[in-house]
C-alpha cells in the first residue's frame, strides 16, 4: 500500500500541487470503480463456456470507497472493505469454515442461479478449489495506478 505519494511541503506553490494531486487520485479511484464493474472471465467453476462476471457482486467493495480525501499533508484513497485485499492479490490456498461455506453457497445462488443439491456441489468444487489453489487476484486498483501513470505521464521513484 502507498502511504504517501508526495510530500507537499517540499514546494513552493502547495495549492497547485494539492490540485495536481486530487486529479490524479480522481481518476485512480473512477478507473477502479470502473475496474471493479469490468466484466472479465472467470474461472470460479468448472466449465466448458466461458462464463464473464463483474469482479463486483453485492456492491460492498464497490462502495467501500470514497473519493480521495485529504489527512493533513496526505491524500488517501481506502477501500475498507475487509476482502479487499484478497481481491486485489488473491489467496494462498487457504481453509474454508462453515460460515464461509456459507457465504460461498449464498454467492453461488445468486449468482450461478443454482439450487438445492446442483448449488451444494458448485459450492463444493469452489471451496475445493480454495482449499487447495487458493484464489486468483482480481486486481483493480493497481491497474488504475498503471492507467494514471501512463496518463499522467508520472515518473515514479522508490525510497531514497
Amino acid at each position: 500500500m502507498v502511504r504517501r505519494l508526495i510530500d507537499l511541503r517540499k514546494f513552493d506553490d502547495v495549492e497547485d500541487v494539492r490540485k495536481w494531486s486530487e486529479e490524479i487520485m480522481q481518476f485512480i479511484w473512477a478507473e477502479s470503480q470502473q475496474n471493479l464493474t469490468k466484466e472479465v472471465p472467470t474461472n470460479a467453476i468448472r466449465s466448458s463456456s466461458k462464463q464473464m462476471a463483474a469482479i463486483t457482486d453485492t456492491g460492498a467493495l464497490l462502495g467501500s470507497a470514497d473519493p480521495p480525501i485529504w489527512d493533513g499533508n496526505t491524500l488517501r484513497l481506502i477501500y475498507d472493505a475487509p476482502y479487499a485485499l484478497f481481491v486485489e492479490y488473491g489467496t494462498d490456498p487457504h481453509p474454508v469454515s462453515a460460515e464461509g461455506w456459507q457465504a460461498i453457497r449464498k454467492w453461488v445462488g445468486r449468482k450461478l442461479r443454482l439450487k438445492g443439491k446442483k448449488a451444494d456441489r458448485a459450492t463444493d468444487s469452489i471451496v475445493w478449489k480454495i482449499r487447495k489453489l487458493g484464489s486468483q487476484p482480481r486486481p483493480f486498483l493497481r491497474p488504475a495506478i498503471h492507467a494514471a501513470i501512463r496518463k499522467f505521464n508520472l515518473k515514479i521513484r522508490g525510497p531514497d
